[in-house]
């Protein structure tokens, strides 16, 4: 950070007011939001006055930036609001069910993703991140594939077509998901343009339940 930065109205109310439209809020409604006077807030916009530091951080804690995206001057723009999500280090099968170890959370590592990637989905605390492999959903995920889960709490939460990660007996699997009320049945579903993909079916009266790790909201693509 360039000493001339630090401290610099002009710097800080211009990046302010980048982020400020980012968020397609009015300087007020955004200063009710963070709890903010808003004579403050606007003075910080217009450049009249610098905040203390423990409101930059605030600002940077919402924005989902670091701070020096707030103070520092960039040449090339603002940079992007980014969160950080836990990365499940196991393939999870597109195609037929693939066995996954035991994770514990202190073995999970976090990956950045910017908030454009992860549009209205950014900065949710109960999405995970995963990576597809096969051909099982390829008219929805292609191969590889890195998705983000939504944790579900509920199998009631779910909608017929939803498409699910889920685990039975530590074997981990991405399909569509249907409940079949009729015959007291969860189906999971393929939806591939090649053969030899075939639904995996479960009782609700089987002993071992199957459980829903959570619902796949969206997924980014690594082109070749």
């Amino acid at each position: 950070m360039s000493t001339t930065d630090l401290g610099n109205k002009k710097i800080f109310s211009n990046n302010l007011q980048t982020f400020i439209d980012r968020q397609n809020l009015t300087v007020p409604q955004l200063a009710e939001k963070l709890g903010i006077k808003y004579t403050t807030f606007r003075d910080w916009v217009k450049g009249n006055t610098y905040p203390r530091i423990d409101k930059i951080e605030l600002l940077a804690d919402y924005f989902g930036v670091k701070k020096s995206a707030l103070v520092e001057h960039h040449d090339n723009g603002v940079p992007l609001p980014i969160h950080s999500y836990p990365y499940i280090p196991a393939a999870i099968s597109a195609g037929t069910p693939a066995t996954v170890d035991a994770i514990t959370p202190d073995q999970l590592e976090q990956v950045a993703i910017p908030d454009a990637v992860m549009g209205k989905w950014a900065g949710h605390s109960d999405i995970s991140l995963m990576r597809a492999n096969g051909d099982s959903m390829n008219r929805v995920i292609p191969n590889g594939s890195l998705i983000g889960v939504r944790k579900v709490d509920e199998i009631s939460d779910l909608k017929n077509g939803d498409i699910v990660v889920f685990d039975c007996d530590g074997e981990y699997a991405v399909k569509r998901f249907f409940n079949d009320k009729q015959n007291r049945t969860y189906i999971f579903q393929p939806d591939s343009d090649r053969d030899g993909f075939f639904p995996v079916t479960h009782s609700y009266d089987d002993e071992d339940l199957v459980a829903i790790v959570g619902k796949v909201v969206m997924y980014v693509v690594e082109l070749s």
